[in-house]
C-alpha cells in the first residue's frame, strides 16, 4: 500500500509523536510519505519515509490570508495526490481540509482514514457535527480510548476500532527509572494551555514546598499561556522552585532522575506524556480526566489517580512517593509494564492491520487485484 499522512505541520504534540513511530513502522512493509501544509518537523523522521514540505505557514490573524492559504493547500495535496498513486489517506486530527480530501477520494481512487484525539465534550455543537460528518464519509475511524466511542452513534462505531496509544518515544526503550538515584525534581510535559490546568500543578507544588523546601518543579512545554503561567509562579513566590523550559526532544532523559512525574489536565484524548513518564519509571499523579488515564493507571498501583482540580490529593501523592521508598519502587515496577502493553511495534502493527483490513475490503483493492 502506498500510505499517505496528511499533517498541517509536525510541532512537538501528541498527534505529531503518534505519526512519527507509525511512519517509521509502516514503512518497514509499506511506502509511506508525510504530505506537511508547512516546513515545520520538530521529531525525527525515519529517512525510509518519504517528506513533502508545502512552506505554507499558519496564520491565524488575518482572515485573508487564511482564506489565500487554504487555496494553496487544497492546490498543493490535489497536485500530489494527482502526480501519485496513493491507496491511503491518513488525516489523524479531521478539520477543514477533510470535506476537501473527501472530495477528492472518488476521482482519485483513494481510502481515507482519520481518528479521534480530542475530548468532544469540549467541542461545542457545530463543532460536533462537523466532526461527525466527516466520520460518516471516513472509510476508517481510531479512537484512542473505549469511554470516547461512547459520544457516537453506531453507524461511526461499526467502521472504528480502538487502539491506545504506544510508547512512541525511542528514547522510552533505552533508559530505565532507578528509584534509588532519584533527585529532589517533580517533572511535567506538555503544551502551556488552558486544558492542562498548570494552576493547580502549581498550587499543589507550592503546598508541598512548604513541607520539601529544597524540591523544584521542571515544566518542558510552549503555548499561549506562558506568560500567565509565568507569572502565576511569581505571585506564588517559587521564581526560584518551578522552571518553564522550552519542548525538549530529549525530555525523558532529562527527567529521568525525578521523583514524580505530574499531569494535571481537565481533559485529554490519550496523554501521550503520561504514558511516556510511566514507561521508563517514574511515579506518575494524574487528575482521573476524561479521557486516557484511568485506562493507562490502576490506582495505588502503577501510579495515582486523583480529581480534576483536587490540589490537596496531588500534594498528598507527592508527599507518599517522597516519604515512602517502597512505595516508590513498587509504583514505578509496575508502570514500567506499559512499555510492552504499548510498544511501537506492538500499536502500529494494530494501525496497520486494521488499514489492511479496510482496504482489502474496499472496492478499491478489488479493482486493483
Amino acid at each position: 500500500m502506498n500510505i499517505v499522512f496528511v499533517v498541517y505541520g509536525m510541532p512537538s504534540g501528541g498527534a505529531e509523536r503518534t505519526i512519527s513511530y507509525l511512519s517509521k513502522e509502516f514503512s518497514k512493509t509499506e511506502k509511506v510519505s508525510i504530505f506537511s501544509f508547512s516546513n515545520e518537523f520538530f521529531y525525527e523522521i525515519d529517512p525510509r519515509v518519504n517528506i513533502i514540505k508545502c512552506g505554507i505557514t499558519n496564520d491565524k490573524v488575518c482572515l485573508f490570508s487564511r482564506i489565500i492559504n487554504m487555496i494553496k493547500r487544497k492546490k498543493r495535496f490535489k497536485s500530489f495526490i494527482r502526480n501519485n498513486k496513493v491507496d491511503i489517506v491518513f488525516l489523524m486530527m479531521p478539520d477543514k481540509i477533510s470535506q476537501y480530501i473527501l472530495k477528492l477520494r472518488k476521482k482519485y481512487n483513494y481510502l481515507f482514514v482519520t481518528s479521534e484525539r480530542a475530548n468532544p465534550n469540549f467541542r461545542d455543537e457545530s463543532a460536533q457535527k462537523r466532526i461527525n460528518n466527516i466520520f460518516f464519509k471516513s472509510d476508517g475511524i481510531i479512537f484512542q480510548t473505549k469511554e470516547v466511542t461512547k459520544y457516537y452513534p453506531n453507524e461511526i462505531i461499526n467502521k472504528s476500532i480502538v487502539i491506545p496509544n504506544a510508547v512512541g518515544n525511542d528514547i522510552a526503550y533505552n533508559i530505565s527509572y532507578e528509584v534509588e538515584k532519584r533527585e529532589k525534581v517533580i517533572s511535567a510535559i506538555g503544551r502551556l494551555e488552558e486544558q492542562k490546568d498548570y494552576y493547580t500543578m502549581i498550587d499543589s507544588f507550592y503546598l508541598l514546598n512548604k513541607k520539601y523546601k529544597d524540591y523544584i518543579l521542571d515544566i518542558y512545554g510552549a503555548g499561549s499561556m506562558k506568560s500567565k503561567i509565568s507569572n502565576y509562579i511569581k505571585t506564588k513566590k517559587l521564581d526560584n522552585k518551578v522552571f518553564i523550559h522550552d519542548p525538549q526532544p530529549d525530555a525523558l532523559k532529562r527527567i529521568i532522575k525525578s521523583t514524580a512525574y505530574l499531569l494535571t489536565s481537565k481533559f485529554e484524548g490519550m496523554p501521550n506524556t503520561l504514558l511516556e513518564a510511566m514507561a521508563i519509571g517514574i511515579p506518575s499523579i494524574s487528575t482521573n480526566c476524561p479521557f486516557g488515564p484511568s485506562e493507562l493507571i490502576k490506582h495505588g498501583e502503577n501510579g495515582f489517580l486523583v480529581d480534576v482540580g483536587d490540589v490537596e490529593s496531588i500534594t498528598k501523592y507527592m508527599i507518599m512517593i517522597i516519604e515512602d521508598i517502597e512505595l516508590a519502587k513498587k509504583i514505578s515496577a509496575n508502570s514500567k509494564c506499559t512499555l510492552i502493553t504499548n510498544s511501537m511495534e506492538k500499536i502500529s502493527n494494530n494501525y496497520l492491520d486494521y488499514i489492511r483490513y479496510i482496504y482489502e475490503n474496499s472496492k478499491l483493492y478489488k479493482k486493483n487485484i
